[in-house]
């Protein structure tokens, strides 16, 4: 069994749509206990505050503080997540409550296939719906990677937002390294995302603005010095879906 605890410090970081609201505030953005049961550790229980990536592969929908309780089970051919709770960041999302599971298939050469399912239930019906998705990453020889990802968001019939599907593709050639000098990658990106499906103030892109988004993005890695690294990235061909 571990703990872990993380306190941050924000300077005039006037906003309420955040557990980390308030001016020059400390927060607790984590504090959970995590506890392996069984001689071989394939399962692992979470609870507190942590950070989650839903979806656990781009995370347009979010990649933030949640308040809640997880379990994985994993092994070298694959893994299983499933929890429950509260999403603690965010304008959409701030405070809504959700349940998830995941599925996903692992590959020798490092080659990966997932499936998830999200419940959210939300103070308000614009909030509230539910999340299917997948993802597949493919592994080409060394140098080459392949990665896709497909879900909708459907909501409640009363929501004045409507049901949406994003997608996001990305090839990427070589592979950076922060602890390998001079290790690099070039890769594009091509994003679709329909009103209402991304969190731009808490999800997994670099982008500034993913929601209500289509277009094409590039970009550089390249490792300066162990631990130094420099990113790239450039958009262009942009406009709003809606």
């Amino acid at each position: 069994m571990s703990a872990l605890l993380g306190v941050n410090f924000w300077d005039n970081f006037n906003t309420t749509q955040s557990v980390s609201s308030g001016s020059d505030t400390f927060y607790v953005d984590r504090a959970y206990i995590t506890y392996r049961p069984g001689a071989k550790k394939k399962s692992l229980f979470t609870v507190g505050r942590f950070d989650y990536a839903f979806g656990n592969n781009r995370a347009l929908q979010y990649y933030e503080t949640f308040d809640g309780l997880k379990y994985r089970y994993q092994t070298d051919k694959g893994a299983f997540t499933a929890g429950y709770g509260k999403f603690k960041e965010g304008r959409r999302l701030l405070d809504s409550k959700a349940a998830f599971a995941e599925v996903e298939k692992f590959f020798k050469n490092g080659s990966a296939l997932g499936f998830y399912y999200t419940r959210v239930n939300g103070l308000t019906d614009e909030r509230s719906g539910h999340v299917w998705g997948g993802y597949t990453n493919i592994v080409l020889g060394k140098k080459w990677q392949a990665n896709y990802e497909l879900y909708r968001v459907d909501r409640k019939d009363e929501s004045t937002l409507k049901d949406g599907t994003t997608y996001i593709a990305t090839v990427k050639y070589g592979k950076t390294d922060f602890a390998k000098p001079r290790s690099w990658d070039l890769w594009g990106e091509y994003l679709h995302a329909a009103a209402g499906t991304a969190n731009d103030d808490c999800c997994g892109t670099w982008r500034m603005h993913a929601d209500d988004t289509k277009g094409w993005g590039i970009g550089l890695d390249y490792t300066l010095a162990k631990n130094a690294q420099i990113q790239l990235f450039l958009t262009f061909d942009t406009k709003v879906t809606s």
